[in-house]
């Protein structure tokens, strides 16, 4: 019995989300792709393809400049969570879906911080 008192635990449970969290994450943010990126309730369960769908919104929604920018910071928001069904929605769909139109990677890439200057205005 005493020896079972002696023994110490040397590992961490980390929680992880389920898939509904994560695109529910999404869906918290962006709540009017709702019908694009989950038409159908078994979508909650694909973070993946509701990734992949809302990546091509945001390249349709390019000439949008606030949503650009939501899109900035809930993509920060993304990769400071360590969790990895959210890193793999994140890099492997929504970025690189991205990231296959250069243009709007380029004006994502100019929104992603609140204090910098916009690229370019017009002389400057």
């Amino acid at each position: 019995m005493d020896q079972d008192k002696d023994k110490t635990v040397n590992f961490v449970i980390v929680p992880t989300m389920t898939e509904r969290e994560v695109v529910c994450l999404l869906l918290d943010r962006f709540p009017d792709v709702r019908d694009r990126v989950c038409p159908e309730e078994y979508y909650f369960e694909l973070p993946t393809v509701v990734y992949d769908t809302f990546s091509t919104i945001v390249i349709e929604r390019a000439d949008d400049p606030g949503f650009l920018q939501s899109v900035a910071f809930f993509i920060d928001e993304l990769a400071e969570n360590k969790d990895r069904l959210v890193q793999q929605g994140l890099i492997v769909c929504l970025l690189e879906g991205i990231a296959a139109e250069e243009e709007v990677a380029r004006k994502i890439e100019h929104n992603d911080s609140p204090f910098q200057e916009p690229a370019s205005r017009g002389g400057e």
